[in-house]
């Protein structure tokens, strides 16, 4: 993650393959060396970490402030996607 944005824990490559969805927490950048990598190895299906971010946000927001984040103005301000995003 930003901004150490080559880190990555899959040291092998080897270990994508092109049937596995590969699942990052990383969010800055939104395509991290991990999902960069695994799309090279030939997988199809990734997802970065805008939706943990969301979400942890929402829950950290109701922490705070004791009342419920307008979730769906978030995302579309940050354009997120209420789910995941998923690439293919």
């Amino acid at each position: 993650m930003a901004p150490d944005i080559d880190g990555i824990n899959i040291k092998d490559p080897t270990m994508f393959r092109p049937d596995l969805v590969v699942a990052d927490t990383v969010y800055n950048p939104g395509q991290a060396r991990m999902l960069r990598e695994a799309k090279a190895a030939g997988v199809t299906k990734t997802i970065n970490g805008d939706g943990m971010m969301l979400w942890q946000g929402v829950a950290n927001f109701k922490l705070y402030t004791g009342q419920a984040m307008p979730v769906a103005e978030v995302d579309r301000l940050f354009n997120i996607k209420l789910s995941t995003k998923v690439s293919n």
